[in-house]
């Protein structure tokens, strides 16, 4: 099924356009397949995500609180910013309709970020632009804090 599903898939998708073919391979190897039903609740809002999704076939809509915030389709993610910040869901993301994601679990997600740092550095742009500021902001007095300072 990795061979003749999840690697042509992924290869024809924007985010995975200048992956090597390792990490593609690599992802579609650990990735795992997850079936929803139309009104399933994929994340709630302020929730701990303990996993990153790409939709394979269907749509999610995407809440914050009673609001729509967006929708997502075939070859769309998510669950990125907030594995990426180690923190909560940031809306919730409910199936349109019968959905199939590629779901990689936080563990394996974080170790393929790690090995794969064009990936890493792909999922951070996209993911701050998504918040509409950078996803692991800098306190301006951050680094001047290491700057050397020779003694006398």
């Amino acid at each position: 099924y990795n061979l003749t599903h999840k690697l042509p898939f992924l290869g024809r998708l924007s985010l995975c356009a200048h992956w090597g073919p390792q990490a593609i391979a690599r992802f579609a190897q650990l990735s795992q397949i997850i079936k929803y039903q139309q009104g399933d609740v994929i994340l709630q809002e302020n929730d701990d995500v303990q996993a990153f999704y790409i939709i394979y076939d269907g749509s999610v809509r995407a809440m914050h609180g009673a609001k729509r915030a967006g929708k997502i389709r075939r070859g769309g993610f998510f669950g990125e910013i907030s594995l990426l910040q180690n923190g909560a869901a940031t809306a919730s993301l409910v199936a349109q309709e019968e959905t199939t994601c590629l779901a990689l679990s936080k563990a394996d997600f974080l170790r393929f970020v790690r090995h794969n740092y064009y990936v890493a550095l792909t999922l951070e742009r996209i993911s701050s632009k998504r918040l509409g500021r950078p996803i692991f902001p800098l306190n301006p007095h951050s680094i001047e804090a290491y700057q050397f300072h020779p003694t006398a």
